[in-house]
């Protein structure tokens, strides 16, 4: 029987550690599972599953900045596209590589073979260098390709764009395998410049919570990740009802509060986010970003 049963029974271990090894813990990070992210997660592993046909299905995932995008696709990646070994060669289920910051065809090819820490050389030119993509894909037997920071491809002259997406659009093609973009919503003015591209990519939005139920389910979620000897009932009383105002339902800013008050709850020995801790932790935060007085 777990001696703190609040805490998930995979956690329950950190009790015996130190104070400093809790709070490191606690910075973490570590997924909280949610409906919104589970049925765009189930998505992504039909398309991982289809088989290959000449023009593949593929994705873009949309929200804000700090609404768990980039979060759900390393934990899709962490559960269903790890690379592992077969005989000689290393397969890689899905390759998950950060856009360059401009549009740019070499720039997101070099950037795929520093995802698969394949040696590649600068000064190749774009052919080369897709030559190399396509050649490695196939041998590490590829099933998609995420592209985390999408919107950034959007960036730059309408002849830019169109280049970026003449490299996706050629990718995808040639490999036969679902691309999924991860972005702001640039994206879709991006996709916008070619409608060939417009019309394979299907949207899927993350939103700002709302104070609900759901929201509520969230915060228990939480509770159970955060060592702290007492149990908080966040979803309960005015602690969720002041949790939603501070974070007004982004999650990663719920994510990062809630860090800051469990590490203030170990410190303080009060082992509880409470309204009164929450509390604690908001002012001291506005008095740090106004300064010292």
């Amino acid at each position: 029987m777990n001696e703190y049963p609040h805490v998930a029974g995979a956690f329950q271990y950190v009790f015996n550690m130190p104070d400093e090894d809790r709070m490191r813990f606690i910075d973490e990070d570590r997924w909280v599972p949610y409906s919104a992210a589970k049925e765009i997660v189930d998505e992504l592993v039909e398309l991982l599953r289809m088989p290959r046909r000449n023009k593949m299905d593929c994705l873009v995932i949309v929200g804000e900045s700090n609404i768990g995008k980039t979060q759900l696709i390393r934990q899709f990646v962490k559960e269903h596209g790890q690379p592992y070994v077969a005989g000689d060669e290393t397969i890689f289920p899905v390759v998950l590589v950060e856009s360059p910051a401009t549009p740019s065809e070499k720039g997101l090819l070099m950037a795929i073979l520093e995802s698969m820490k394949a040696p590649y050389s600068g000064r190749d030119n774009r052919e080369k260098l897709k030559y190399q993509v396509e050649n490695l894909f196939a041998r590490c037997k590829v099933k998609m390709l995420i592209i985390d920071e999408f919107h950034s491809m959007g960036r730059g002259s309408p002849l830019k764009k169109q280049e970026a997406l003449n490299i996706i659009k050629s990718l995808c093609n040639v490999l036969s395998l679902p691309i999924v973009g991860v972005g702001t919503s640039d994206v879709e003015s991006f996709l916008s410049v070619d409608k060939q591209m417009e019309s394979r990519f299907q949207t899927r939005r993350l939103r700002r919570w709302e104070a609900n139920r759901d929201f509520q389910k969230l915060l228990s979620g939480f509770e159970q990740t955060l060592p702290l000897r007492n149990a908080s009932n966040l979803k309960n009383g005015g602690s969720a009802e002041l949790l939603f105002e501070l974070c007004k339902g982004n999650l990663g800013d719920l994510h990062r509060f809630l860090r800051k008050c469990a590490k203030h709850a170990i410190q303080t020995g009060a082992e509880v986010i409470d309204v009164n801790l929450i509390k604690e932790v908001r002012d001291r935060e506005s008095r740090l970003a106004l300064g010292s007085r």
